[in-house]
């Protein structure tokens, strides 16, 4: 699967100041056909999208998307954007465009759990209302930037190399973004056993077996008379 980034106007603008902003999404390989489009969509988020990072557009998801797994992320999608907005309609296009091009079945809203965070909460209870009115699936999940809560100082770390100085890229001094179990897991989301279950169904659907072991090369057109060393 790929944590996609998605440009805020079309992967074909590049211009300063305004492109460099972008949303998720995360799409999931159902079989190898579909592991195959998400090769088709990273190179072409690298190849024609690529402004500080590769990016899509709904131009690229729509001719890439066959046999896939959606997931809305509760962090930087457009619809959650759109939600913390208030702006229900734009966040119910956005749900509309990603039930068109993967399949009403193949798309999620992601729950998540971070009361340490300011205002998450009541945007998940947002998230969960407008799931609730537009019949949209959830699915509990857990971002991961590091195994332990001791570790979020090497991530602050990390964004302070990167020009965060100070840290301020994180979103609250007492964030937990560490790694989770089970018994966890079930504690966070014990209200939403739906959202649980639908992780074992998304597993359940992603069958992309990838054979080891074997070159693959691309079919390359060369002149006439010239061999491929050559060229």
């Amino acid at each position: 699967g790929i944590d996609l980034y998605v440009a805020s106007r079309t992967r074909r603008d590049k211009e300063g100041r305004l492109d460099n902003k972008r949303s998720r999404l995360v799409v999931l390989a159902k079989s190898y056909e579909g592991y195959k489009t998400l090769i088709e969509l990273i190179t072409d988020a690298n190849l024609v999208g690529y402004y500080y990072k590769p990016r899509v557009d709904r131009e690229s998801l729509k001719e890439f998307n066959k046999d896939l797994i959606c997931i809305i992320p509760s962090f930087n999608s457009e619809l959650i954007n759109a939600l913390r907005l208030n702006d229900e309609e734009k966040a119910k296009e956005f749900l509309d465009f990603c039930n068109e091009t993967y399949g009403e079945e193949n798309v999620y809203l992601e729950l998540t759990h971070h009361p340490e965070v300011e205002g998450h909460s009541d945007l998940m209870n947002k998230l969960v209302e407008f799931s609730k009115k537009h019949n949209a699936k959830l699915v509990a999940a857990h971002d991961v930037y590091y195994l332990t809560t001791e570790d979020r100082e090497a991530r602050q770390t990390l964004l302070s190399v990167q020009g965060t100085f100070g840290g301020g890229g994180l979103q609250s001094a007492n964030e937990d973004f560490s790694f989770i179990n089970t018994k966890t897991a079930n504690e966070y989301f014990k209200d939403f056993p739906e959202a649980l279950e639908n992780n074992q169904k998304i597993v359940d659907g992603c069958n992309a077996e990838i054979e080891l072991g074997k070159w693959y090369f691309p079919n390359i057109d060369i002149p006439e008379g010239v061999t491929y060393d050559e060229e």
